[in-house]
Parts: C-alpha cells; structure tokens; sequence
C-alpha cells in the first residue's frame, strides 16, 4: 500500500526521474608544448536544471623530455553562480623523467546549482619538452 498525497497533489519524482543527460566536460592531448594557464574547456549548469558532478579523472604523463623542468598542472575549478572561482581538484608534477605520470580519480557528489559552472586548464612551465594530458568530469544534469 502506497502513501498518497493529500489534496489530489502528485508526489515530485526523484533528481533521476526528472529528465536526466548526462555531460561529459573533458580535453585530451598528447604531445602538448609548455604552455600559460590556459582553459581547455567550461561547463554552466542552464537555467531549471541541477547537476551532480559524479566523477573526475585528471592525468598528466611527460611526453618527451624539457631542458628545463618546470611545474605542470591540471585542474578543475568550481564557480557557484555569481561567485569567484575556487579549485576543486588539482594534479601537479615536476619531474622531467620521459613516462613520468601522475593520476587522480575521484568519485565524489558534488551539487551544482543553475548558474553554477565548471572549467578545466591544464598548464607547463618548462622549457622545451611535451606533455600528455587527459581531464575528465561527468556529471548528471537534471530538472531542479
């Protein structure tokens, strides 16, 4: 026997019931040249949705050598709607080995409201050499 709702109204059907997509924010590259802090990609949760960032993956691999090593970095940061920026999940390496990698994964919940956004950048202050880099956030997007 099921609970019903007074006054005729209809009981509001769970997050997963309501419309969900599902997004994929991600940037691929291999053999990328030292580079500033550059973004690679953005995502704005739209209006009369909400999200669940459900899992992350960040990896950075020394492609070839530098003359110089110098910090690598990739990251994800997290706006909330109307606010100033603040990172979410950072990977950094300052080997200079060919092969040299690190990797994070990350199963998480993070709500995201309307309005609210996520960015990904990657950067290498070296000097001569190449890098692969791989970042990825899926989230489940859905009527608030």
């Amino acid at each position: 026997m099921g609970f019903a709702p007074r006054g005729g109204a209809t009981a509001r059907k769970e997050w997963y019931d309501r419309n969900p997509a599902v997004r994929f924010l991600q940037y691929s590259a291999d053999g990328a040249a030292p580079h500033t802090d550059t973004e690679r990609w953005n995502y704005t949760i739209p209006t009369g949705k909400k999200a669940f960032a459900e899992a992350s993956e960040l990896e950075i691999v020394r492609a070839t050598a530098a003359s110089a090593a110098g910090l690598v970095m990739c990251r994800v940061n997290y706006r909330p709607s109307g606010g100033i920026p603040y990172r979410l999940l950072t990977l950094r390496m300052r080997t200079n080995g060919v092969g040299d990698a690190r990797l994070i994964q990350l199963g998480h919940s993070v709500t995201l409201l309307a309005g609210d956004a996520l960015y990904g950048y990657t950067a290498d202050q070296s000097t001569g050499g190449t890098m692969d880099y791989t970042e990825t956030v899926k989230i489940t997007e859905f009527d608030a």
